[in-house]
């Protein structure tokens, strides 16, 4: 009865550490299906491992449901197997279902248990959950407005670099919603987004030189920094550019650059820019208007010249004088 006994213990001891080798070989099956582009086969190799409690390989099944990949798109089927995995602490799993409750995918919308999931996401480090809880502290969704753990979210988000959360952090220190006021905190996570090639955040780092907030006023670095927003198509850079180009602030005055840049702008959007598109329309046609050339004159006869010449008086002779004088007696 013993030796049976130790027999059951020893085979269930060996099916249990078995298992986790056999969901190892499925899980590396599925992978090398889904390298091969072979979807179908992939799915019941995930399959496998992720009723066997495999939070990664039911995170994947999840995500072919969500997709269709390999299977017919159902998204009813996938936030069971997220929420699964996501129980199981699967991060990614945490994100999109709570992506799932937020926007209404296979699901009612519930704000709530977005902010719950999204809470656990973020609580795990995923940056992207971070950046998504701040948004929902902000704009009150699932949760009452609160802009100061909104700002935290921001920042450690921001602290992994996170763009968005970069510029969402930059705007909340200029504006001192959920933090001091701080023109140089702004100014700061405005360059770290800028740096990753963000045009808005180059645009607002534009914005900083040109008038001097969290910086030093320097038009040069604005012109440098409005210039790569404008070249990402930023087309309020655009016409800050256009502007530059016709005051010569920072640049040359160069009106053809300041045409060719407003109407770039207007173009992407901006009707701000259609006055500063006449303008200059009106000011190149008047620069390329020829000048008037005077009719010649036909030429005028000369006149005479009239000399008008005074009397000759005669001298008179005494003795003639003196004849005079005595007539009058």
């Amino acid at each position: 009865m013993i030796t049976i006994k130790r027999f059951y213990v020893g085979l269930v001891s060996s099916l249990c550490l078995l298992m986790p080798a056999l969901s190892m070989a499925d899980m590396a099956a599925a992978e090398a299906a889904y390298r091969a582009k072979d979807y179908p086969r992939a799915f019941e190799e995930f399959e496998v491992s992720a009723r066997e409690g495999d939070s990664l390989a039911q995170h994947n099944l999840a995500v072919m449901y969500e997709n269709g990949i390999g299977v017919e798109a159902d998204n009813g089927k996938a936030l069971e197997w997220y929420e699964k995995a996501a129980e199981n602490n699967q991060v990614g799993s945490q994100r999109n279902l709570a992506n799932m409750y937020l926007n209404g995918r296979g699901v009612e919308v519930e704000y709530a248990k977005a902010v719950y999931w999204f809470g656990r996401a973020a609580e795990n480090g995923d940056s992207a959950s971070q950046l998504r809880l701040g948004n929902m502290y902000h704009n009150a969704l699932g949760v009452e407005r609160d802009d100061e753990l909104a700002a935290g979210w921001y920042r450690k988000a921001a602290e992994q670099g996170d763009l968005s959360a970069q510029i969402l952090l930059g705007q909340m220190y200029a504006k001192g919603d959920g933090v001091a006021k701080d023109e140089i905190k702004s100014a700061f996570w405005y360059r770290k987004a800028a740096d990753q090639g963000d045009p808005s955040a180059q645009h607002a780092l534009g914005v900083c030189y040109a008038l001097g907030l969290g910086v030093a006023l320097n038009e040069e670095e604005a012109v440098r920094w409005y210039l790569a927003a404008a070249k990402n198509g930023q087309n309020e850079s655009q016409l800050n550019l256009a502007y530059r180009y016709m005051d010569g602030r920072g640049v040359p005055v160069n009106l053809d650059e300041a045409y060719r840049w407003a109407e770039l702008s207007l173009v992407n959007g901006n009707k701000d820019a259609a006055k500063l598109v006449n303008s200059l329309e009106m000011r190149r046609a008047r620069a390329q208007q020829p000048l008037a050339t005077p009719s010649p004159k036909a030429p005028q006869a000369s006149k005479a010249v009239s000399v008008r010449r005074k009397p000759l008086h005669r001298a008179r002779s005494r003795h003639a004088r003196s004849r005079t004088l005595k007539k009058r007696d």
